[in-house]
């Protein structure tokens, strides 16, 4: 017969947690990453916007004043840059803005280094209360 004392288990008070590792987090790593990564989408998006409307402008301001073919379709070439641009910029912010929110979650939850003090006393206060109620 396979039996499972359970009882007997939660009266020794053991506990199987994870073996303590002198690794650093990486939580911070990728958080910043995350930053990094999104502060760069953000950049490039602006630049994106700001190159596809300056062409526009030119472009509209040529036909008033008169702008060769040539001209013309080098600066809708322009634009369209300007328009992909755009787009990868609001990709690249919105996998950071992703990573970043990520990982803040993860660690909140599981009182890593990026949370607030505020929240670092609550888990250290909930942690001593476990481990007293564990002792018992």
């Amino acid at each position: 017969d396979f039996e499972l004392d359970v009882a007997a288990s939660e009266e020794s008070g053991a506990r199987t947690d994870r073996p303590e590792t002198s690794a650093k987090p990486i939580t911070p790593a990728l958080f910043w990453t995350g930053v990094v990564v999104g502060g760069v989408g953000l950049a490039t998006a602006i630049t994106g916007v700001s190159l596809g409307t300056s062409s526009e402008r030119r472009i509209q301001d040529g036909e008033q004043s008169g702008i060769s073919r040539a001209e013309r379709e080098d600066l809708v070439q322009r634009g369209e840059r300007g328009n992909v641009t755009t787009i990868v910029g609001g990709v690249l912010s919105f996998v950071g803005l992703g990573l970043t929110t990520g990982v803040v979650g993860v660690d909140y939850s599981r009182c890593g280094p990026i949370i607030s003090k505020r929240r670092r006393t609550e888990c250290e206060t909930l942690m001593r209360t476990s481990t007293r109620a564990n002792a018992k």
